[in-house]
């Protein structure tokens, strides 16, 4: 079974939302802020959230999933490190925080796979960050 069975879109297109999230600031409406995202993109739905396994138990994430009907993808800091050479703008601060050059962009890219395409590149609100990938092809 591929990494996008249980993920693929209708039609050939898979978008997947990776996004960060800094504990020390105040959170604010995150699913008001996504589907806005979506609107501005001409993005009916959103099959995968992705993610650090260190936000994992996050309650925003399982608010957001269950508002967007998508699944959650957790991923390491050493498998989104793999990502680093697609990164719009790696940051060496935040691998001093979690062990990788970014969050947001590099969860999106990985739970499309290969042939991921960053769609919307990172967008800052704190204290989230967002970033939307997409696939085309059939893995």
């Amino acid at each position: 079974m591929n990494r996008l069975s249980k993920s693929r879109q209708i039609g050939n297109k898979h978008y997947a939302l990776g996004i960060g999230f800094s504990r020390s600031k105040r959170a604010g409406n995150v699913v008001a802020t996504v589907k806005e995202i979506m609107n501005q993109n001409k993005i009916a739905k959103l099959r995968t959230i992705a993610t650090i396994v260190s936000l994992g138990n996050e309650l925003f994430l399982k608010e957001l999933a269950q508002a967007l009907s998508a699944q959650i993808r957790l991923f390491t800091a050493e498998e989104l490190e793999k990502e680093t050479p697609k990164l719009t703008n790696p940051s060496e601060y935040i691998y001093s925080l979690v062990g990788c050059h970014g969050v947001c962009e590099a969860a999106a890219l990985a739970a499309i796979g290969s042939d991921a395409t960053l769609l919307v590149t990172k967008i800052r609100n704190p204290p989230y960050t967002f970033a939307i990938a997409v696939s085309e092809g059939n893995q």
